[in-house]
């Protein structure tokens, strides 16, 4: 009886704060989520690019990601790539391939150099400079075999993120829906026994 008094004398706008307040908290949090794995993302691009231990910011973005809502790797519009390339390794890779071919004669170490040159690019998909250089060598190197490279999977890689995680945003998120749906019962049943006072 006394929680029932107690919960009587709530008013709907205490609930419809604390919605607003949860709610705040939620967003919040949310994007300190997302701050969080843009960071956690450009490690791994330095990582790549300074030949670190990419392995260990992969791990670090991926366990962010999995364990926190809104942190989905983002892809440019219209883009089928994965949004993580890691191009300096590929690009290690097709250097350690080329001077592997380009061993075996002058030919291919010079139609190898000008594919380089002419197809590596860090603003195009690994899997199209790939291509790249295989066409060009085919074209322009008959004799020359091709390079044989790891698959891209190696290089590419894509995370998304739970809809709903156990963390600050995922509660805060919670609580504002639980406080917001109190308050609109509450104004509700509170409009519905004004409506039958009145007709009494």
């Amino acid at each position: 009886m006394k929680s029932m008094k107690i919960i009587k004398k709530i008013r709907f706008w205490h609930f419809l704060i604390l919605a607003i307040i949860f709610g705040g908290l939620a967003a919040y949090a949310l994007r300190q989520n997302n701050l969080t794995m843009l960071q956690l993302k450009n490690d791994v691009f330095v990582a790549d690019e300074k030949n670190g231990d990419v392995e260990a910011a992969l791990e670090k973005l991926r366990n962010h990601v999995f364990s926190h809502m809104n942190t989905s790797l983002t892809t440019n519009a219209g883009s089928s790539e994965p949004p993580v390339q890691l191009i300096h390794r590929f690009n290690r890779a097709v250097a350690a391939e080329k001077a592997r071919i380009s061993a075996q004669s002058q030919e291919a170490a010079t139609i190898y150099g000008q594919a380089q040159n002419n197809c590596v690019n860090p603003n195009v998909p690994l899997t199209s400079q790939a291509q790249c250089i295989q066409e060009y060598v085919a074209a322009n190197g008959k004799d020359v075999p091709q390079l044989q490279l790891p698959p891209k999977e190696y290089y590419t890689f894509d995370y998304v993120s739970p809809y709903w995680t156990f963390d600050l945003a995922g509660i805060s998120l919670l609580l504002a829906i639980f406080f917001f749906g109190a308050a609109l019962i509450k104004f509700i049943t509170g409009a519905l026994i004004h409506l039958k006072l009145r007709s009494l």
